[in-house]
């Protein structure tokens, strides 16, 4: 008698998820595979039947899959007879994912309750793919915060990750998935997820260090590199171990991931470009953008590479003098506590001459355009709190500037200013909207070409630790032309201290560093201008100027003890300081 199979029904896969370059081994648990003749079909691309190992009595399937985007896709079994089989769930990895887990992260001193990370990596079944739903973290049958939007992924995988307040001691928590579609479509409720305590190392990672800005390179003067950077030339720098910044060979929380460099190109030759990444496959992204014979600075979140060092592209047809001033770092180590950084490599989400992150079209006149900034580049879909954007702006038709925030309304503050003809860039780092989006507004008399290139995000979260960072909606703490903390110009050769603490949403204390966009205007002549916290003052500078030209600059000054940050002009006549903050690193005062 001849032996038959059970009707075709795939049950389960095992691994349900792997490395997007593939070759991991899957089985398929179910009924009706027949060997020899058993094909599978994953993400689109057929497996043949001769690559899919099938067991004597057709209850298991086994091959290996081949390489695909990241992506959750779908997995089909297919069989002579049986025809083919209902869909299964399989993760392409962009990185290796954390799995479930809920991370205790300290004290809301504020509330007192603990904040806990909640992390899951889940398959919720095919019938919830790719359906709005709301996640809520259970701590028993309550909710604890507010629920994440959230869409699982083709093949009905959820990946998410939020900070939520919960009570000291809580040792466990579930969660509740609630598609909001109108459907046939249920809600999934997890199981009981442990608690774990934060560990020293993760409570250190990710953490910003405020430095005293420190010259590690400059090639007109032979410091850190003896000639400058030639055409397509390359030129690697080492940042550990100087100005303050640990050396190799510190554990894990104590070295280094991140440093913050003003990049500033000076006497080049030919317009061009500066790519500063860790090493590597170079990226396709901008750190800097200049003109021929110019001199422009731009602030640069650098990822170390494992020796030590950054290394710095020169994309012009011409040679360039380039100096670079270490103003903090970041430590290394596993990030998990909210406000911690996560360093990225550079990648370009949004140019809107290719249409991407946004329409194929330049922005008009005061006109706005809003770029998804969570998802993309490396950013994950959710539990982010703010971004680090190098935002460039090219082939402007009119004099303006653009404001970069998260969501109506629209702050009175600017992030990058900008002539007719120009290509300007700046670094800003901004709070992200609940739907992981940022808006752009073009405060221009005419249109412009907006580029954005991503190198990091902060984590989401209600941010506690020392060194963690904490967005504000952006406003304007100093504006010398209208009284604004300090009246009137800052002479030739002198430093003003405004304060910076108190002030819009910046706590009067427990504040090591603000993030800000600092711009000048109204000059006279050639200049530099320096920000620190208190004598004596440091061979650096943190923008460059010209006359009769606004600058602008991100600068993330260390705070004085006094609560204030010097501003020094180091130009041969008055000019006028605007300064916009966007948030501030914690500094828990001593117990």
């Amino acid at each position: 008698m001849p032996f038959t199979y059970d009707r075709l029904a795939a049950a389960s896969l095992s691994p349900d998820h792997g490395p997007a370059g593939g070759n991991t081994s899957v089985t398929i648990t179910g009924t009706g595979f027949v060997p020899g003749l058993t094909s599978v079909t994953i993400g689109g691309v057929a497996i043949p039947a001769g690559l899919v190992a099938v067991n004597t009595i057709g209850t298991t399937a086994t091959f290996t899959t081949p390489a695909h985007a990241p992506a959750g896709v779908l997995v089909t079994v297919t069989t002579p007879l049986g025809g083919t089989s209902n869909p299964l769930g399989y993760l392409y990895e962009p990185v290796a994912l954390p799995g479930t887990s809920c991370v205790i992260t300290g004290i809301n001193p504020a509330t007192g309750l603990d904040a806990a990370t909640v992390t899951v990596l889940a398959n919720v079944g095919i019938n919830t793919q790719l359906v709005p739903s709301l996640f809520s973290v259970l701590v028993g049958s309550s909710t604890a915060g507010q629920p994440t939007q959230v869409t699982p992924l083709a093949g009905g995988f959820l990946e998410v990750s939020t900070s939520v307040p919960v009570a000291v001691g809580t040792t466990a928590v579930s969660y509740r998935l609630a598609p909001q579609r109108a459907g046939v479509y249920s809600p999934v409720t997890g199981a009981q997820i442990p608690c774990t305590a934060i560990t020293p190392i993760q409570a250190a990672a990710g953490a910003y260090h405020p430095l005293a800005p420190y010259r590690v390179l400059d090639t007109r003067s032979g410091r850190g590199a003896s000639q400058p950077i030639g055409p397509g030339g390359t030129l690697t720098i080492r940042v550990r171990g100087v100005g303050g910044v640990p050396a190799l060979g510190q554990p894990l929380g104590k070295g280094v991931a991140t440093v913050m460099l003003n990049v500033t190109t000076t006497d080049s030759s030919q317009v061009g470009y500066l790519t500063i990444y860790p090493g590597g496959t170079r990226p396709n992204a901008s750190s800097i953008n200049f003109p021929a014979r110019s001199t422009v600075a731009n602030l640069v979140a650098a990822a170390v590479a494992s020796d030590g060092t950054v290394s710095i592209y020169n994309g012009s047809t011409g040679v360039t003098d380039v100096v670079a001033d270490i103003q903090g770092y970041f430590s290394d180590g596993p990030t998990v506590a909210p406000g911690s950084f996560v360093p990225l490599s550079p990648a370009r989400v949004l140019d809107t001459a290719t249409g991407t992150g946004a329409p194929k079209a330049a922005v008009q006149s005061r006109k706005s355009i809003t770029v998804k900034v969570t998802g993309v580049g490396g950013v994950p879909s959710t539990n982010v709190a703010a971004v680090t954007l190098n935002m460039i702006v090219a082939q402007a038709t009119g004099l303006g500037y653009i404001t970069v925030y998260p969501s109506d309304p629209k702050p009175f503050v600017s992030s990058l200013n900008f002539y007719k003809g120009d290509t300007d860039a700046n670094l800003v780092i901004v709070p992200v909207a609940p739907d992981g989006t940022v808006t752009i507004y073009n405060g221009s008399t005419g249109s412009a070409r907006l580029i954005a290139d991503v190198s990091g995000y902060f984590r989401g979260g209600t941010a506690v630790l020392d060194g963690e960072f904490v967005p504000v909606s952006p406003g304007r703490i100093l504006d010398t032309r209208v009284g604004n903390n300090v009246n009137g110009k800052v002479a030739a050769h002198s430093a003003i201290a405004p304060t910076v603490l108190g002030r819009n949403r910046i706590p009067a204390i427990g504040v090591s560093a603000i993030v800000s966009n600092l711009t000048v205007t109204s000059t006279v002549g050639p200049g530099f201008i320096t920000a620190y916290p208190g004598n004596p003052l440091p061979l650096a500078s943190n923008l460059n100027f010209v006359a009769h030209r606004d600058r602008p600059n991100a600068v993330i000054g260390r705070v004085g003890t006094d609560g204030k940050i010097r501003l020094y002009n180091g130009a041969a006549g008055p000019v006028d300081l605007v300064m916009d903050v966007s948030g501030y690193f914690i500094n828990n005062p001593a117990r």
